[in-house]
C-alpha cells in the first residue's frame, strides 16, 4: 500500500527484487574476490614502495607506515614484511605492478558484467582490457589515496572532522558517479547513475567511519589474537560490503531509469 503511494519506494522495492532475482549477493562475492586478487599484488607493490621510501628517508619502516594512515597492527605487519623483503624490493615492485594490472583485467570485467546485468544489456566485451584494468586499478588506488590523505586531517576538532568528512565524501561521490558513467548504463544520460553513486558513496563512507573510529582499536587486538589472518578477515568483510553496495547501486540506478519489468506491486 505504502509502495503504491510513494513512487521512490516502489522503484526501490523493484530494484531490490531485480537485485535478488539476478543473484546480487553472488555478483558481489565475485567482485569482492576480484578486488582481493588485485589487492594482493597491489599491496606487495605498495609495501615495497614504502620500504624504498623508508630506506631513502632513513626512517623506520613502521614510522613510515603509520604516517601513511595505517593503524598500529597493520603498520607493524607492514614493517615486518618490509624487513623481510629488503633484498628483493625493486623486483617485487615490478612484479607487483605487472600482477596488479593482470588482476585488474578481471576486476574491470566483473564491474562491466554487473553493470550489463543490472541495465539488462547483452553480455559481451566492450573496450580495451588494458584501459579497463588501468581504470579499475586507478579507482581503487584513488580511494586508498583519499583515505590516506583524509587520515592526516581527522582527529582534530569535531567541526574540522565533519568538514573534512563532507569534502572527501563529495569528492568520492563525484569519482564514483564518473566511473559508473563510464560503465554500461543503458545509453542513458550520465545523470542516471547519480542516485546510485550517492547511495554507494554515502553508505561506504559511513562504513569507513565506523571502521576508523570503532574498529581501528579492535583490529590491533585482533592482530594480537589471530595475527595476519584476523586482519585479512576484516579486510575481506569490508571488501564484500563495498562490492554489495556497488551491485545494489547499479540495480537502483537501472530501476530509477525504468529498466526491468514492473512485477513488484
Amino acid at each position: 500500500m505504502e509502495r503504491g503511494r510513494r513512487r521512490w519506494l516502489q522503484l526501490t522495492w523493484e530494484a531490490w527484487i531485480r537485485d535478488a532475482a539476478s543473484g546480487g549477493g553472488l555478483l558481489a562475492g565475485g567482485l569482492a574476490y576480484r578486488v582481493f586478487l588485485w589487492q594482493l599484488p597491489a599491496t606487495l607493490c605498495l609495501v615495497s614502495l614504502l620500504g624504498a621510501v623508508a630506506e631513502l628517508a632513513h626512517r623506520p619502516p613502521e614510522e613510515v607506515a603509520r604516517s601513511s594512515g595505517m593503524t598500529g597492527a597493520i603498520a607493524a605487519s607492514v614493517a615486518r614484511v618490509i624487513a623481510e623483503t629488503d633484498d628483493a624490493r625493486w623486483w617485487l615492485i615490478v612484479v607487483g605492478l605487472v600482477l596488479a594490472l593482470w588482476a585488474g583485467r578481471g576486476g574491470a570485467r566483473a564491474v562491466r558484467v554487473i553493470s550489463q546485468i543490472a541495465w539488462a544489456e547483452p553480455l559481451g566485451r566492450k573496450g580495451s582490457e588494458l584501459i579497463g584494468s588501468l581504470a579499475f586499478s586507478g579507482f581503487l588506488l584513488a580511494a586508498i589515496a583519499m583515505r590516506v590523505v583524509e587520515g592526516r586531517y581527522v582527529h582534530g576538532s569535531f567541526v574540522t572532522d565533519v568538514v573534512v568528512f563532507v569534502i572527501f565524501t563529495v569528492v568520492f561521490a563525484s569519482l564514483s558517479a564518473w566511473v559508473m558513467s563510464l560503465l554500461p548504463h543503458g545509453e542513458r544520460h550520465w545523470t542516471a547513475v547519480v542516485p546510485g553513486a550517492l547511495v554507494f558513496s554515502l553508505s561506504l563512507r559511513g562504513a569507513t567511519v565506523v571502521t576508523a573510529y570503532y574498529l581501528a582499536g579492535r583490529i590491533d587486538r585482533v592482530d594480537d589474537l589471530y595475527g595476519g589472518l584476523g586482519i585479512a578477515i576484516v579486510a575481506l568483510l569490508f571488501q564484500f560490503l563495498a562490492a554489495r553496495l556497488f551491485v545494489s547501486a547499479q540495480f537502483l540506478n537501472a530501476s530509477l531509469a525504468g529498466v526491468g519489468p514492473r512485477t513488484a506491486r
